[in-house]
């Protein structure tokens, strides 16, 4: 019996890397489809894809950044700025957000915060 556990745990684990590895490739083709908007001037239709991909793989930090920096030119300054902080709660270290977050502040006329 003690085995069967051992092998239906390593199974599960096994099973929850392939359900992640999928939800991540979702996520990558989501970004795809994103850029190829951007390519064509479409920033609505690539928020609407980078919002799939961030759904397909919550942990896609690369989509968050993106979101920040198309909310903030759709002038969205609280939602990129949600996006943000939700990169940086990913990845402390990464430049893009904080830039992101200092030119939302500029925007919205509050340095102080």
């Amino acid at each position: 019996m003690k085995y069967i556990t051992i092998i239906l745990t390593v199974l599960s684990g096994l099973f929850s890397t392939i359900v992640i590895a999928q939800d991540s490739l979702k996520a990558r083709q989501y970004h795809e489809e994103a850029a190829a908007f951007l390519a064509d001037n479409n920033r609505k239709m690539a928020i609407i894809s980078l919002e799939k991909a961030i759904e397909a793989d919550t942990m896609f930090n690369q989509g968050y950044v993106e979101l920040a920096r198309l909310y903030s030119l759709e002038k969205e300054y609280g939602v990129a700025k949600k996006m943000c902080y939700k990169a940086l709660m990913m990845k402390k270290n990464q430049r893009d957000p904080h830039l992101y977050i200092a030119s939302i502040y500029g925007m919205e006329e509050s340095l102080d915060s």
